[in-house]
């Protein structure tokens, strides 16, 4: 079961693995949450299928946040999309960068694990 995300086997081997990283590498100099507010960005409309032009959005072209909310609970591949998109770009521009690494210099290691919270939405 160690290969099921959440269940305890798995949580203890990617403690496992944290461990390892903290071994080889030392304590880590910056943690991170990184929790995007799926219901309020407009990437998230646009993955889910909602017709508007993305590069000139206002907010009221938005649909009211109950909405959105409904919308985002009803096309959950819309929602991973979205934080997949959105998480790559972070990850590429703060850790991975060009040869000289991101915007945060040479990084020696990093860890991530997706967790869902407790209205269904991801976080890393």
């Amino acid at each position: 079961s160690f290969r099921f995300m959440g269940s305890v086997q798995k949580r203890s081997s990617l403690k496992t693995l944290i461990h390892g990283l903290i071994f080889n590498h030392g304590l880590f100099s910056i943690f991170l949450t990184i929790n995007p507010a799926d219901i309020h960005h407009p990437l998230t409309m646009h993955f889910a299928g909602i017709d508007f032009d993305i590069d000139n959005i206002l907010p009221e072209d938005l649909p009211p946040t109950y909405k959105r909310a409904e919308i985002v609970a009803s096309h959950p591949v819309a929602t991973a999309k979205f934080f997949n998109h959105l998480i790559s770009s972070i990850l590429t521009t703060l850790i991975e960068g060009g040869p000289n690494g991101g915007v945060l210099g040479k990084i020696k290691a990093y860890f991530g694990t997706v967790e869902s919270q407790g209205r269904g939405s991801l976080h890393l």
